[in-house]
């Protein structure tokens, strides 16, 4: 089964690994990819945007202590430091392929097929407006070249957006800095259940008990009754 935030997260933490390794072995500096992102980016001596990217992904920050990670779902106790969240924001069911009538095998086993299209929201967070840039920059540019890495485990026609975000929460501290990068994809989802799992299934969809229908010896279909207001009765 496909989890995409923990792909997405997987994806995102290898991008930054592969930075540094590459920083690292480069005895060039200007040959290496971070600075290929970020050339040309200084600003009336303000906006340093390679300075301060080597510092946060490079050298995990000044004080060693504002490195980046990387989270799935919101993760409030970090929204100071420079951290990145992956979320889902939207789900919802996609054109089917075939396979939406189960399958079965010789074994009993029924195979369900389900297509999504989702959004997901990868929200860059810091009280420092430069490393929010950074990371959303930083992402966005290696995010372009991995699209073919999704696809390949299962995340299809994926598109990439970006905006400001205003964090709304009554506990939320003041000065935090936040910018989401969107990801668009589809995907399947295979569900695969024996038979007598799926009739308990069923049954407890319909009298929320998972009631055995093969033992006719305690269990008879006035046992429990279903009324037309949905309210169970016994």
């Amino acid at each position: 089964m496909i989890i995409p935030e923990l792909l997405i997260k997987r994806i995102i933490d290898g991008i930054f690994l592969l930075v540094r390794e590459d920083f690292k072995q480069q005895t060039n500096y200007k040959k290496t990819i971070l600075y290929k992102m970020f050339v040309d980016t200084e600003y009336q001596d303000v906006y340093n945007f390679f300075k301060q990217a080597k510092e946060l992904i490079i050298d995990n920050g000044v004080d060693k202590k504002r490195h980046i990670e990387t989270h799935i779902m919101f993760t409030p106790d970090r929204v100071e430091l420079p951290t990145i969240h992956v979320t889902v924001p939207s789900e919802a069911s996609d054109e089917q392929a075939i396979g939406v009538t189960p399958r079965i095998d010789n074994d009993g086993l029924m195979t369900y097929n389900r297509r999504f299209r989702s959004n997901y929201n990868i929200m860059c967070t810091s009280n420092n407006r430069m490393e929010v840039l950074v990371m959303y920059y930083a992402l966005r540019y290696m995010l372009i070249s991995v699209f073919d890495t999704m696809t390949l485990f299962g995340l299809e026609n994926p598109t990439i957006t970006g905006q400001d975000l205003r964090l709304v929460h009554p506990n939320m501290p003041t000065g935090i800095f936040a910018r989401g990068i969107g990801i668009a994809a589809s995907y399947e989802v295979e569900a695969v259940v024996g038979q007598d799992i799926q009739r308990k299934i069923n049954l407890i969809a319909i009298h929320g008990l998972a009631i055995d229908t093969t033992n006719t010896t305690t269990t008879t279909t006035s046992d429990v009754v279903v009324t037309a207001d949905n309210e169970i009765q016994t």
